[in-house]
């Protein structure tokens, strides 16, 4: 019995080496979609393509455009449809809703299709509105005339995932013209050779206290007043927070994080929230946050005599 098995093993063996080994799978097309919303600008974009075969392509060969035309595309969210039109930036096809705002806190669904490929959907929340909350004394420290720290309490939105926050002088130069210079969280002196300005950080918490050098703010009061004069109208003091949403920032760890020179791997992670295909669909926000300046605030740095 046992030799009956071993004869019957051998025999589909040897049959079975008549198949030449094919190391590639069943190929199957997908849809590529990459998207990403902004309350920065009206139009929002999407960009559609499909995967190749890897078969038919030569790695060697020139590049060429892989965007589909002819595509069905639209974004849902807030209570209302947008429905994106093709179209053609830098000579790659790609497909715009010409007025699209994009609100806070809102959830968006995305769905892609072309003839037999698809539907790809995603959906994704944009982050909520911060908040920027001014102290007392830093209110005072603010309007002068004593330049003490500055400390502002910051709220950002729960899916935020890496964020920047910065503060500028709003002000009007005596011809008429609207300027915006950022104050960095310290500096020694009016030439700015030695200062550090704020970087996008990952968000571990999405209430946390930022602090600026009253120093720093007293520098940029006097670097305006030295280039414009006392005439100078005083605006605003404008917080600028930029929040980063989770898929965005999963897409560009994952894109960005994976670069090791020493390592002897040569694939490298994906990542992809679209169902029915790949690629991205994701969002970040910039709010602009204004404290008005005093009425009749006045600075000037030059010595009373």
């Amino acid at each position: 019995m046992k030799v009956r098995s071993l004869i019957g093993a051998v025999a589909v063996l040897l049959l079975s080496c008549e198949n030449p080994f094919n190391p590639y799978g069943e190929y199957t097309p997908r849809l590529v979609v990459y998207s990403v919303l902004t309350n920065t600008r009206g139009p929002q974009f999407v960009r559609v393509s499909a995967t190749y075969d890897p078969l038919r392509i030569d790695p060697g060969g020139p590049l060429t455009d892989t965007g589909l035309e002819g595509a069905f595309v639209r974004i849902t969210g807030g209570g209302s449809t947008f429905v994106f039109r093709d179209t053609l930036l830098q000579n790659t096809h790609a497909y715009v809703c010409d007025s699209m705002p994009v609100a806070p806190g809102v959830q968006y669904s995305l769905e892609v299709s072309k003839d037999s490929l698809g539907p790809a959907q995603s959906s994704i929340v944009i982050p909520s509105a911060p908040s920027v909350v001014v102290s007392r004394g830093t209110a005072s420290a603010l309007d002068g005339p004593s330049f003490g720290l500055l400390a502002f309490s910051v709220g950002l939105s729960a899916n935020t995932r890496r964020h920047r926050v910065r503060m500028f002088i709003e002000f009007d130069s005596p011809d008429s013209i609207r300027h915006r210079w950022e104050v960095p969280f310290d500096a020694v002196d009016t030439s700015l050779f030695f200062v550090t300005y704020p970087d996008f950080q990952y968000t571990t918490a999405s209430a946390f206290e930022i602090k600026y050098s009253g120093r720093s703010y007293e520098i940029m009061l006097t670097k305006i007043v030295y280039r414009y004069t006392t005439a100078v109208k005083w605006r605003n003091v404008v917080f600028e927070v930029y929040q980063i949403g989770e898929p965005l920032e999963n897409y560009s760890s994952v894109a960005n994080g994976f670069k090791d020179e020493l390592s002897l791997r040569a694939d490298e992670p994906d990542y992809s929230n679209i169902s029915g295909g790949f690629g991205l669909f994701g969002a970040y926000t910039v709010t602009e946050i204004a404290r008005p300046f005093p009425p009749g605030f006045f600075f000037n740095p030059y010595p009373s005599h």
